[in-house]
């Protein structure tokens, strides 16, 4: 279970991360980072970026002691907002109760929605923007909102969103959400319009939404306290189990088959025993917690795909006119059946590769589709790639995004990469590495040309659909740097996952390696600069030197 944040520790952190930015050469000063005391470290940025830590007197919390940074005075509250600030910037929105509670404009304890509410209040609006009104009068300030490409709203049940109401603005829909400690989905259930299909798959990285930033964790990490670590985080998984807890009447809603055996390849349609006298007949919806292992169409058909395990939920919505539902019950029942996929045809090493690009992928929540068809012998390693003339000529011909979007996936099957939270990202790669690459941004309709240096930095870029005159903006491509270092194992010296790589990432390792409380590396495959999958003094050394090529 993640632990409540301690104020000092993200005060600290956001000292440490201010006092560093733009710092002289010759500036002398003290750190300050707080857990259960105040400790201070001594910091010279004279001495080749070595950073000192001395024995020092220690402040507790309760005394009215104050501490001094040389450089500058941040006050507690503006440290915090600093802090959230930069998630914010980094999900396109705002934390909007968090913002309202310390302003004082809400008690921290104030009371949330629940999902009965959310439930009784659908069962009662006649439309969608009667729904969001009535939310909003019950709960003035929403977890979060913002988004890029779509408008996401948040109403957390709790404290830090494991479970959520997400409402997508522009599709109009009401979505129940339930993560785990990675952020790895464990249950969704479509609230509004339940008539509606929706792909688990394309509604992923929405429904993880702001989760992961908030909570200052990545995907597949796992909390490293102490120690060396040697072996990749194992991201957490959760048994799939239904919104309501107390196995509701199913009024003769089941499955003939709960549990399947698939070879890869292989489809079967779910055969669903409903009865029509209770239950709306064309409300039938099939998600799939897993789609990478198992996919499912809007009809029930199971595709699989991949070797694992993976949950097909079918939600039905009974009629009220029908059943006689006690006050606040959901009228939406669910059965699952669990999918399990095997595959005969791949050898012990294609396995293992596979589970080694799976790794990756789970960091980036994505996949690298060529790379996975190269490894199941289902696309030659040296079949041919799209060139930047090929792009250019398909957009000159085309009269829509569609269009080229089209072109492109006839000419090359499979992408490189497909995936991305908050924004879907598609990318071609013109080189086997990556350094050059046409990027596709689905939700903006936009198509870009990017040229990386060898160590992932960007080199230059330039829009190719739609052609935009504006450059005054740079283009971010801190995902696309981490894609790219991700999959060539080039460590870029991020550990905390903020997008950039600065004086902050090195004084997070050091925390680490001296065993401080309550530290961990949110992306300790960052730090491995001597590519051994270990992490110690010799990384710590090698990042330093990193750090003082690129701030030459």
């Amino acid at each position: 279970m993640m632990k409540k944040k301690v104020l000092s520790g993200i005060i600290a952190s956001a000292l440490s991360m201010s006092l560093f930015t733009g710092m002289n050469p010759a500036t002398h000063l003290t750190l300050v980072y707080a857990e259960n005391d105040y400790a201070a470290y001594n910091v010279s940025a004279n001495e080749d970026m070595s950073i000192q830590t001395t024995t020092a007197v220690t402040y507790p919390l309760e005394s009215t002691t104050t501490t001094t940074v040389t450089t500058t005075a941040v006050s507690e509250k503006q440290a915090v907002l600093d802090d959230l600030t930069k998630k914010e910037n980094r999900l396109f929105g705002e934390f909007q109760r968090e913002r309202a509670i310390l302003s004082g404009k809400l008690d921290p304890d104030a009371a949330r929605l629940t999902l009965d509410d959310v439930n009784e209040i659908i069962g009662r609006c006649n439309s969608y923007d009667e729904i969001c009104k009535e939310l909003s009068d019950a709960q003035t300030y929403p977890d979060f909102t913002g988004g890029s490409g779509v408008t996401k709203v948040e109403y957390w049940f709790d404290d830090y969103g494991y479970e959520k109401l997400l409402l997508i603005l522009e599709e109009e829909d009401a979505i129940y959400v339930k993560c785990n400690d990675s952020g790895k989905i464990t249950d969704w259930n479509l609230l509004y319009p339940l008539q509606k299909a929706i792909s688990y798959e394309a509604y992923q990285a929405k429904m993880i939404g702001s989760f992961m930033v908030y909570n200052d964790i990545s995907a597949a990490a796992e909390e490293v306290s102490t120690g060396t670590q040697t072996t990749e985080p194992v991201q957490t998984t959760t048994t799939t189990t239904d919104v309501n807890p107390q196995s509701p009447e199913m009024y003769g809603f089941a499955l003939e088959t709960p549990e399947i055996i698939l070879n890869v390849g292989e489809s079967q349609k779910l055969n669903v025993l409903i009865d029509s006298n209770y239950y709306h007949a064309e409300s039938l919806v099939y998600t799939s917690d897993s789609a990478k292992v198992a996919s499912v169409s809007t009809d029930g058909t199971v595709s699989a795909r991949s070797e694992g395990t993976a949950h097909i939920k079918v939600s039905a919505k009974l009629n009220p006119d029908k059943v006689e539902l006690m006050p606040n019950e959901s009228p939406v029942r669910s059965v699952t059946a669990t999918i399990t996929v095997v595959d005969n045809t791949l050898t012990a090493e294609q396995k293992a590769a596979l589970k080694e690009l799976e790794q990756k992928e789970n960091w980036l929540i994505g996949e690298f589709r060529r790379e996975r068809a190269v490894i199941r012998g289902e696309l030659a390693p040296d079949a041919a790639r799209l060139t930047l003339d090929e792009v250019n000529a398909f957009i000159e011909t085309s009269d829509s995004f569609e269009s080229v979007m089209k072109k492109l996936q006839e000419a090359q099957t499979y992408p490189d990469y497909f995936g991305g939270s908050g924004v879907t990202l598609i990318e071609y790669w013109l080189d086997d590495c990556g350094i050059e690459k046409v990027i596709i941004i689905l939700e903006q309709k936009d198509l870009v040309y990017i040229r990386l240096n060898p160590d992932g930095s960007q080199n230059e870029w330039d829009f190719l659909y739609p052609v935009k005159q504006n450059h005054e903006q740079s283009f971010n491509s801190a995902i696309v740097t981490r894609i790219y270092t991700l999959f060539n194992d080039i460590a870029d010296g991020d550990v905390n996952a903020d997008g950039t790589f600065s004086i902050a990432d090195a004084v997070l390792l050091q925390k680490w390696l001296l065993a401080s409380p309550d530290t961990s590396l949110v992306n300790w495959k960052a730090a491995d600069f001597h590519k051994d999958n270990q992490i110690n003094a010799i990384d710590f050394t090698l990042m330093k030197r990193h750090l003082l090529n690129t701030k030459a």
